[in-house]
């Protein structure tokens, strides 16, 4: 499944722009549908990130716990 980059165009409001600049974070709700949540969880649940720059893994070594690196540059999403 390929995420559809023309549904997801669109541009922040002023207020949006603003608390993301206040919190470092912006709340999308319902940005990606179902579907394309499902295939982005797969594909991160099955990648390797054991030595992959910029990530974080839970306890066990294997779990991803977070992504510090912009995840299109890496190439992992390429094929969702």
């Amino acid at each position: 499944m390929m995420l559809n980059q023309e549904t997801h165009k669109m541009s922040l409001q002023q207020e949006q722009q603003k608390s993301y600049q206040e919190k470092g974070f912006l709340l999308l709700p319902n940005f990606l549908c179902e579907q394309e949540i499902a295939a982005i969880n797969a594909k991160l649940s099955s990648t390797s990130w054991t030595d992959v720059p910029g990530t974080v893994l839970e306890a066990d070594g294997k779990t991803l716990r977070a992504i510090h690196e912009d995840s299109t540059l890496m190439g992992v999403l390429e094929d969702v």
